[in-house]
């Protein structure tokens, strides 16, 4: 059985888009979480086929935002680096969809072959064009048709952008950019670069077909699209069966004339040794017992000079092997340090936002969905660090425990009170500081 290909490219950003999807919301649901699994009667763990697993991708992306930045120019004409935005599509992802049924891959084991070559096709294809950005392809077999989720990150992109990733999205950005510098207006370069957009994306889904579907028999699209009947897809399917069938053949016929080529070779040169061997023999036979002798001798003296340059390369790789080691324990130790030590900074800054709804520096804004913060220094530490999203509903918890219970206290008593969830905040720091110096890792 054959059926027609299906692959497809979309990026995604930390912000959702209007569908929903998020690079966290796409790897949780490869990942088959179970929020994001309702769509599936029975989820089943995916199998990692390629690299690593989806939440070690989310870490490698978040990591590479952490290190990438925007440059971007002021107004009185400097230059300053910025974070990537929330907004910016930082995560490409493939889906390649296999034609038949989950139940059929499994219990045929003609068809659990082709399909296991398929997988090892479209992951070659995909690493021929992404190398080492392509971090990461799960399979899963839980849904109608077996499917393969790829994800490409920009490791080497410092703004970040997964879209550039995209052959398509490169065609009509720079079909755009030809366009308005030939004097188009906006409407005409975006038409042409959504011309150039379909036209790239075709030569995409050619180029798999031409590497994947056909040696797999898949049809490049389906009879609807070309509206054709039953029997013109049935005879279209059976072609493409040939056609793989073909393509086998020639592959297998290839590899043995390869084989069969370096089998020549082999005995050419085994030939070539044993009559090179011959009339040594005879030169040797030739010479008188002086001249073997010095040959001897130089030969010895040519292999102790091998000898040494050997041990001379070997004692440059032992000292490269331990200057590498001391480098990534450098590393290692470094990242550690400095993981340490912004955990420690969110932990004590949120303890300060707590501590400032106790003396009304911070406070609920009037609908209460946010926090209002007039002390400027802990303003700027929470933005720099990027936890008002995350510390905003425990605050205004707290701010509203605190609220009733100052309610139904006297002063000296709501002094007391705060002074005490002070000191117990403050003790909190303190034990930040006593498991560094033990150690600590967050």
């Amino acid at each position: 059985m054959s059926g027609p290909q299906f692959v497809r490219f979309q990026s995604f950003a930390r912000k959702p888009n209007p569908a929903g999807q998020s690079v966290g919301q796409v790897l949780a649901e490869a990942a088959r979480a179970p929020e994001f699994s309702l769509h599936v009667q029975a989820p089943k763990d995916p199998r990692i086929i390629f690299g690593v697993a989806p939440a070690a991708v989310r870490q490698q992306h978040d990591e590479m935002l952490n290190s990438g930045g925007v440059e971007v120019r002021l107004k009185d004409g400097r230059t300053a680096q910025r974070a990537v935005r929330k907004d910016r599509h930082t995560m490409l992802t493939c889906v390649a969809s296999y034609p038949l049924l989950c139940e059929q891959v499994a219990s045929d084991s003609e068809a659990k072959e082709r399909y296991d070559d398929w997988v090892r096709r479209t992951i070659d294809w995909l690493s021929a064009m992404y190398g080492d950005r392509l971090v990461s392809a799960v399979e899963h077999t839980d849904e109608a048709h077996p499917h393969v989720h790829a994800f490409i990150l920009p490791l080497h992109d410092p703004a970040c952008s997964a879209r550039d990733l995209n052959p398509a999205w490169q065609a009509k950005t720079k079909a755009e950019a030809a366009a308005r510098e030939g004097g188009h207006s906006d409407r005409e370069a975006v038409k042409q670069g959504n011309a150039a957009y379909r036209s790239k994306a075709r030569e995409v889904q050619d180029d798999y077909h031409q590497r994947v579907g056909v040696p797999c028999g898949l049809t490049r699209i389906g009879p609807a699209r070309e509206r054709l009947s039953r029997a013109q897809w049935q005879a279209r399917k059976a072609e493409a069966r040939r056609n793989a069938r073909l393509q086998r053949q020639l592959d297998d016929r290839i590899a043995g004339l390869i084989d069969a080529e370096a089998d020549q070779a082999r005995s050419h040169d085994e030939m070539e040794t044993r009559l090179v061997g011959l009339v040594d023999q005879v030169e040797s036979e030739l010479r008188a017992a002086e001249t073997q002798l010095s040959q001897a001798a130089e030969k010895e003296r040519e292999a102790d000079h091998r000898l040494a340059r050997v041990k001379t390369a070997e004692a440059a790789m032992q000292a490269d092997k331990e200057a590498l080691t001391r480098e990534r324990r450098e590393f290692q130790a470094e990242t550690t340090r400095q993981a340490t030590g912004a955990a420690r900074t969110t932990v004590r800054t949120a303890m300060r936002v707590l501590a400032g709804v106790l003396d009304g520096s911070v406070r609920p804004n009037r609908e209460k969905s946010g926090l209002k913060i007039t002390d400027a220094a802990l303003e700027q530490d929470v933005a720099r660090l990027g936890i008002r999203e995350a510390i905003t509903p425990l605050a205004l918890a707290f701010a509203n425990v605190w609220e009733r219970l100052s309610n139904r206290l006297t002063n000296r008593e709501r002094a007391q009170e705060a002074e005490a969830v002070r000191a117990a905040l403050s003790s909190g720091e303190d034990e930040i500081n006593r498991r560094k110096s033990r150690g600590y890792r967050p």
